[in-house]
């Protein structure tokens, strides 16, 4: 009788025994697995690399008036972008000294600049542009949805970033604007005194360029010719080169007289016209609305 208590016991003792033991360690697996879970799925969500360029080289051919740069970057492939070059000096009139639409390719980017004021001697960076939009009809570059993500994942990637910038966001586009990293200087551009010089002499070379043309109907009258502005095209394209300069300075006379800017001279017009007539459907427009229809089209005739 006594053996059987001590039995009893013993085995009761036993069962507490273990009981304690799963209450003190049973759950602690089951916790850190959880927890080295959690701590997986952090860290295997895949971090997108933000865009980024370095301006390479940047280096101005005075002679040529032209600007030479290379560019590496991670921006993808087949990316349309417009470049623009800037002077690190702010002023009133700060605006880019060039400006191109260029395609990268395998994170790199070679390209001449013919530039749009002068390059003065200083430091310039590297401007990109690249305009996303998934619209229908007015789509460009899609391909970076799938690179970058939806336009709120990159504004929200980007906030506050100091080197890109996105701008005019809508539902279906926005702009990247992404600065160089670095600045490069150029020694051999136009000194402050250069530049006024330089910009004087270009100013009067072009007044003498439109007193030129403006001349120019007087010293062609000796040309004459039966074909007016009211004739058509088949009398045009029968005239020589000299009989088409001559009435075509006697037209670009009458709108300048009447009000209207003409910001090309004849040689323009006489291509625009070559090119416009030549069919039965294009030869029945008159000499003169054919000009006109060309120069207000080409943005050359403004009132």
């Amino acid at each position: 009788m006594i053996k059987t208590r001590t039995v009893i016991l013993v085995v009761f003792i036993a069962i507490i025994f273990c009981l304690s033991l799963k209450v003190i360690f049973g759950d602690k697996p089951a916790s850190n697995t959880e927890t080295s879970t959690k701590a997986k799925d952090a860290t295997s969500e895949p971090q997108k690399e933000k865009l980024s360029a370095q301006l390479d080289t940047l280096d101005y051919n005075k002679e040529t008036d032209k600007l030479n740069l290379s560019i590496t970057t991670n921006i993808p492939d087949s990316t349309k972008a417009t470049i623009k070059v800037y002077s690190s000096k702010k002023s009133e009139n700060y605006d880019y000294t060039a400006t191109s639409s260029e395609v990268f390719k395998d994170g790199k980017l070679q390209t001449t600049i013919s530039p749009s004021r002068l390059v003065e001697n200083g430091q310039y960076y590297v401007k990109i542009l690249i305009d996303v939009s998934t619209a229908e009809y007015t789509s460009k570059n899609k391909h970076l949805i799938d690179k970058l993500g939806s336009r709120y994942e990159v504004e929200k990637q980007y906030s506050g970033d100091n080197l890109v910038k996105i701008r005019d966001i809508s539902s279906d586009k926005y702009v990247i604007e992404i600065d160089t990293k670095n600045i490069i200087s150029i020694e051999n551009g136009f000194s402050e005194q250069e530049a006024q010089q330089e910009l004087a002499k270009r100013i009067k070379e072009r007044e003498q360029r439109e007193q030129q043309e403006a001349q120019q109907p007087k010293q062609n009258e000796v040309q004459t010719t039966t074909v007016d502005a009211n004739s058509k095209g088949e009398a045009w394209l029968k005239l020589s080169e000299a009989e088409k300069r001559t009435l075509t300075n006697r037209l670009i006379s009458n709108w300048k007289s009447n009000g209207y800017t003409v910001t090309v001279g004849a040689d323009w017009f006489i291509g625009a016209l070559d090119a416009f007539y030549g069919t039965p459907e294009t030869n029945v427009n008159t000499i003169a609305d054919a000009m006109t229809l060309s120069g207000v089209a080409g943005g050359v005739v403004k009132k």
